[in-house]
């Protein structure tokens, strides 16, 4: 009889822990992990998209007669990660294109402006093209999901890697150096006229979101409910000269940046009084 009621208080602690543990917020850590190469779309060719960049004539993404590889780096001037791997891409760009790498640029945040995206790749001293995608079209056709984001296409336009630059850099954690150079070894693997020994990986940044618009008929709008709900809890510090790395003061500022917003929030990060 005392072997059973042990047995059933086990039990019934051993579930409890379960549901504990599977009602876990995600961790407040994040750095890049393996992934399944054809989930990310690594062997499909791109979409042959014509792309503007804010200085410079138009261009084809794809299928190239003069790079024998071409890096489609997401970046933005807002998110804190890719912030910080801004000299990495521009120390990648110099060692890389002297051997016939090319670099594109993309900027999918709506609220991030061409004056700042300006400054920031004179700043890193980017030469390859900048591209703002404000429609989120290139992100849309490319399935990115952050702006950290990076992809390798051989000279045919096929994607043969896919996720982090690197995992120096993630959320909530960042490494003096980093210990593998997964975008540095998926070009030296092109250029050699092999694969990358991985493939794919997740890329911690800023959430991307372009699923579509919100319908018309929803009831919560901005200023009946959001706009006061940020106030109260966001604006101290996400606001111009505020603290934060970039401003919620508008509906643009917010629209760029809802995906974000919603995982920061789910996981308990933001508002960062835990």
């Amino acid at each position: 009889m005392k072997f059973l009621r042990a047995s059933i208080l086990l039990t019934t602690a051993l579930m409890a822990s379960l549901r504990l543990h599977a009602a876990d917020p995600e961790p407040l850590r994040e750095a890049p992990r393996p992934a399944s190469p054809s989930d990310l779309g690594v062997g499909r060719l791109v979409p042959r998209l014509e792309l503007k960049p804010i200085s410079g004539s138009r261009f084809r993404l794809g299928r190239s007669k003069d790079a024998k590889a071409t890096v489609v780096a997401f970046t933005s001037t807002t998110c804190p990660v890719t912030q910080r791997y801004g000299p990495t891409l521009a120390a990648l760009e110099k060692e890389f294109s002297a051997r016939g790498v090319r670099f594109v640029f993309v900027n999918p945040v709506e609220s991030d402006t061409a004056t700042s995206a300006k400054e920031m790749a004179a700043r890193l001293g980017w030469s390859g093209p900048y591209v703002r995608d404000t429609g989120g079209r290139i992100a849309k056709a490319l399935g990115a999901r952050s702006t950290a984001e990076a992809y390798v296409l051989d000279a045919a336009g096929t994607v043969v890697y896919r996720g982090a630059v690197d995992d120096q850099y993630g959320i909530g954690y960042s490494k003096d150096a980093p210990a593998r150079r997964h975008l540095a070894s998926a070009l030296e693997a092109v250029l050699a006229g092999t694969g990358p020994d991985l493939a794919a990986t997740t890329a911690p940044g800023c959430t991307l979101d372009h699923g579509g618009p919100v319908t018309a008929d929803a009831k919560p709008t901005y200023h009946s409910r959001i706009s006061r709900i940020l106030q109260q809890h966001c604006a101290e510090c996400h606001r111009d000269g505020g603290v934060a790395p970039f401003s919620l003061g508008s509906y643009q500022d917010v629209a760029g940046h809802a995906a974000l917003i919603g995982r920061q929030v789910g996981k308990g990060v933001m508002p960062p009084w835990f």
